[in-house]
């Protein structure tokens, strides 16, 4: 959409006429689609990875907050990584053959265990489910939740870690299409609290797509 709102404000600020390709797809064929998916089934090898994934007692992330306080709206805290930084964990991403979300990722699932001393790290984190380049123009919220668990090992390296986040983020993304909430449905988890997210506790997301001039 983005795009698309770009090319229109140039065209009107240089006053040349616009032209935009037809979209061979609209949200509501993806919408469609989905439901079709839903009522054949065709989300059953999906269905068991999950339940694979996630089945059985699900870890709650024990986040070091105060009990006993009133609810709170949150904080925000806001740090900056330095150029110098960020160029060098991209370049050791490239290096480990992971991309930088899945390096960032396991940055902060490690963060999260010795934060929590826990060992088992379930983070949410939103899936594009665009992966048909067909669906690449289609305007309208496709965003689905993808549920990233990693068995953190004191005596693993870096290296062994990004690598397991790695393979975990791909099979994630084979596995995307089923909507979370059927997800939730199946495993039906247990909740410590009325108010709390039924699978992850912590929600990760990397903005890295660049805004078109």
């Amino acid at each position: 959409m983005i795009k698309e709102v770009s090319h229109r404000y140039r065209a009107l600020l240089n006053g040349q006429p616009l032209h935009l390709p037809a979209d061979a797809l609209n949200f509501f064929d993806v919408c469609c689609w989905e439901q079709s998916q839903i009522a054949t089934d065709a989300f059953a090898a999906q269905r068991e990875y999950w339940l694979k994934q996630l089945g059985g007692a699900l870890p709650v992330l024990a986040l070091p907050i105060v009990t006993g306080e009133p609810a709170m709206g949150g904080q925000r805290h806001v740090f900056h990584i330095t150029t110098p930084v960020a160029t060098a964990f991209t370049d050791l991403c490239s290096a480990l053959s992971v991309t930088p979300f899945m390096g960032y990722m396991s940055v902060w699932q490690l963060v999260l265990g010795w934060w929590c001393h826990q060992d088992d790290i379930i983070v949410g984190t939103p899936a594009g489910h665009r992966a048909d380049p067909a669906l690449t123009n289609v305007i309208g919220f496709m965003v689905n939740s993808l549920a990233i668990r990693t068995h953190l090992d004191r005596e693993q390296s870096f290296t062994q870690l990004a690598q397991q986040v790695r393979l975990t983020c791909l099979d994630a993304y084979i596995n995307q299409d089923i909507p979370f909430d059927q997800v939730v449905s199946l495993l039906r988890p247990r909740r410590s609290d009325a108010e709390s997210s039924p699978i992850y506790r912590s929600w990760f997301v990397l903005h890295d797509v660049p805004v078109p001039q």
